[in-house]
């Protein structure tokens, strides 16, 4: 005997929606996004609607992420300084520098002063201690941004994992570059 069960409106369809020729090339991101939305209120799958164009998790490596948001100068002293370049040398006891950082800042500031410490291998560098060394060796500012990125890269990259199923990833990973092309759309059309 079969007994048909309900589809739970939360599992996401399999099967990718047909869509229009206007949705397909509307130049509207505001419209595509209306319509993307719609999907995930009807419980459809973002990544299937997508055909998966947009999930790279097989294939993400957070260190070539970070790279590729590098500014030429950040890439050529971050790969300088994994290849042991020799950073200046530091006496950290005599070198403080009071600083108030404004409120917007200070999230920022934590992870370079935590990536100060990495690259001189000293957990004792304090804030006042980043604060002088930024001030006094600017040149050095290119690969601790570099380095800022790549740590973030990888903290996203673990965070996401932690407890997520293939297509929850997928999914995520398909919303967020959603976002991201659209900002991307955006921010060319209000520079052009």
């Amino acid at each position: 005997m079969f007994i048909e069960q309900p589809i739970s409106r939360y599992i996401p369809s399999t099967k990718a929606s047909k869509r229009s020729f206007e949705e397909l090339f509307d130049p509207s991101p505001c419209r595509k996004l209306v319509n993307l939305a719609d999907i995930v209120k009807e419980g459809k799958s973002l990544a299937i609607h997508t055909s998966y164009a947009k999930t790279l998790h097989n294939q993400r490596n957070p260190i070539t992420q970070a790279k590729e948001k590098m500014l030429p100068i950040e890439y050529k002293q971050y790969k300088a300084w994994v290849g042991g370049a020799i950073m200046p040398t530091i006496d950290w006891k005599n070198s403080r520098k009071t600083v108030e950082l404004p409120q917007n800042e200070k999230s920022h500031f934590k992870k370079q002063v935590r990536v100060i410490r990495e690259i001189y291998d000293n957990p004792h560098i304090t804030r006042t201690d980043a604060c002088w060394f930024m001030s006094k060796f600017g040149y050095m500012i290119p690969p601790i941004e570099a380095v800022v990125m790549v740590r973030t890269a990888q903290r996203k990259y673990v965070s996401d994992r932690e407890g997520l199923t293939e297509m929850e990833l997928a999914e995520l990973e398909t919303a967020r570059n959603i976002v991201q092309v659209t900002m991307d759309i955006l921010e060319k059309r209000s520079v052009g």
